[in-house]
């Protein structure tokens, strides 16, 4: 009983993740979703309550839970890592889990949201955006301070790694049929991604009057990382799992 309840609930969520993608909140239909969910609308009611509680659902699973571990996973290799391998690991980690795990659907609920005034994903933004890009940018200033990076502006920096982690997948298909599509790269695999993104972020932040360097890192490193990115993938109902994400911010001794 239990297991048809929950194949029922995530049904609905499905559904109503294509509906609110398709229309935008305003614009979508519980009666729609339950169609989609071949389920009824008082079982929507049941489950979620109301069409906000639904959508803040699906925007939830967007995100990720809205709390983390905090405690260091007892499973997760320690590692001495410089600020420049771990800003390493960070876009390695942010670059391949984008081409993996790539949501066509969860772009266009928040381009209508941007559309609509951002009412539902502001709470989300302040929750859980804002603390991650935080300990990135911490990571930008304590390698200012070092002598490893230089930026006016780490919060720039920041947001070009989001932006572009975001858009290289999804402008290779944009442009595919266009007078583009001869400059598109002959591969474009995860290797040819994460080796651009991390020329772009290091060459940005080199510091002035010195060639930039690319950090090397550990092979078992990379490979821990690929582990918890196939994780992540081949369970994207369960989103970001709490022990999962522990053992990332283990590895980098990070806090949200």
């Amino acid at each position: 009983m239990i297991k048809v309840k929950d194949d029922t609930r995530r049904a609905i969520l499905a559904a109503a993740k294509t509906e609110f993608a398709e229309k935008g909140f305003s614009g979508a239909r519980m009666s729609c979703i339950a169609e989609k969910a071949s389920a009824n609308q008082a079982l929507i009611h049941y489950y979620f309550g109301s069409k906000e509680n639904l959508y803040n659902e699906v925007l939830s699973s967007l995100f990720g839970p809205e709390k983390f571990c905090q405690d260091k996973d007892a499973s997760a290799p320690q590692w001495d890592l410089s600020l420049p391998q771990k800003l390493y690991c960070i876009i390695y980690f942010m670059t391949k889990i984008q081409l993996r795990t790539y949501d066509p659907e969860a772009h266009r609920i928040f381009h209508w949201e941007l559309a609509e005034g951002q009412k539902f994903l502001r709470p989300f933004v302040e929750k859980v955006l804002e603390p991650r890009m935080s300990a990135l940018i911490k990571i930008i200033d304590q390698g200012v301070k070092n002598g490893d990076f230089s930026t006016p502006n780490p919060f720039l920096t920041i947001s070009t790694l989001f932006v572009l982690s975001n858009a290289l997948q999804k402008n290779q298909k944009m442009f595919i049929g266009t007078r583009l599509e001869p400059y598109l790269p002959d591969s474009y695999d995860a290797g040819v991604l994460v080796d651009h993104m991390l020329s772009t972020i290091f060459k940005m932040l080199a510091p002035e009057g010195k060639p930039f360097v690319i950090p090397t890192v550990p092979a078992e490193v990379t490979a821990f990382l690929d582990e918890i990115i196939e994780q992540i993938a081949q369970d994207k109902e369960s989103e970001f799992d709490c022990k999962i994400l522990s053992r990332f911010l283990s590895l980098l001794q990070l806090q949200f």
